[in-house]
């Protein structure tokens, strides 16, 4: 495997990192309008007086968060390089010419 696909396999795995915030209890209660209390009972099958529709759409989230953090652990970049046999610091150094290019870009 080439270290360009490594280190896009590292990027996909910061977007997931990215995606599973944007979906955690603080920003799923914010949306829903509850507390994070709730969203957190929710979360954990607990009774609650929030509507079903409404706790169906919050597990169905943390189902999704929950996911993508598992998918992004997977893709860290020395898990990366020692599952390619890349170097970290060739990785480190090819991830900062690809940040540069998008910029110049």
């Amino acid at each position: 495997m080439s270290l360009e696909t490594v280190c896009k396999l590292y990027i996909e795995g910061q977007s997931m990192h990215d995606e599973a915030r944007k979906l955690s209890q603080k920003s799923l209660a914010k949306e829903h309008r509850l507390c994070e209390r709730t969203v957190n009972r929710i979360a954990n099958f607990k009774p609650c007086t929030t509507p079903a529709k409404k706790q169906a759409e919050i597990r169905k989230a943390v189902a999704r968060r929950d996911k993508l953090k598992s998918q992004a652990a997977e893709l860290t970049l020395p898990r990366l390089c020692k599952k390619y046999g890349v170097g970290y610091d060739e990785a480190v150094s090819a991830l900062e010419r690809m940040n540069a290019r998008r910029a110049a870009a």
